[in-house]
């Protein structure tokens, strides 16, 4: 019960702070869309979400490399690994763009690879139309998402400027208390992975 409550608060944080942003970047952008935004956001609290899992574990794989894999896999492959990529592009160049430009200088290279990944995740689902609109409209407006997505790593700032999505990953990594104490003081009940389990 504490899990579906926390999942719910969770979507209601996401979706106020993306609502918010969509209506300050004057961004037209669908229902369907607005969802997988939230959701995408919300569902990051699982590591294997936030990170591609090899043999297990999470592993943070360059993007041109999960291009390579989805090029060369089968098709359950090629949709799952583009999906990843997407939403991969969009995380980092969204919350951590200082990372991301630290790496290639500017955010162009994962514009261009979270954008090209979501059209053509798109053209690979014809016959699941909802699915494919919606990838369709996040690969062409992949720029105003970014804006949307760094706007919600803004507002998760404290007083002490911490980066509280920043702080929760790193909660989820190290499995450190005196981070879990931070989320804590913000309303945010991070739940850690059990030892020994895996998401991946």
């Amino acid at each position: 019960m504490a899990d579906v409550v926390e999942n719910s608060s969770l979507l209601s944080f996401f979706r106020d702070l993306v609502r918010r942003a969509i209506v300050k970047h004057k961004i037209s952008l669908t229902e369907d869309s607005e969802f997988y935004i939230v959701n995408l956001l919300s569902e990051l609290k699982k590591t294997d979400k936030a990170f591609d899992c090899v043999g297990g574990q999470p592993e943070d794989t360059p993007l041109a490399l999960l291009l390579e894999r989805a090029v060369h896999g089968d098709t359950a492959t090629r949709v799952r690994t583009l999906k990843f990529l997407g939403d991969n592009a969009l995380f980092v160049a969204g919350i951590f763009p200082e990372r991301a430009t630290r790496r290639f200088k500017t955010l162009d290279y994962y514009i261009r690879m979270g954008g090209g990944a979501y059209l053509t995740l798109a053209s690979s689902m014809p016959g699941q139309r909802g699915f494919s609109e919606v990838f369709e409209e996040m690969g062409i407006k992949f720029r105003h998402l970014v804006d949307v997505v760094n706007d919600v790593g803004k507002a998760g700032r404290n007083l002490t400027d911490i980066n509280l999505l920043e702080c929760y990953e790193r909660f989820l990594a190290t499995g450190d208390q005196r981070l879990r104490d931070v989320l804590v003081q913000e309303g945010i009940l991070p739940v850690a992975k059990h030892p020994g389990s895996s998401n991946c």
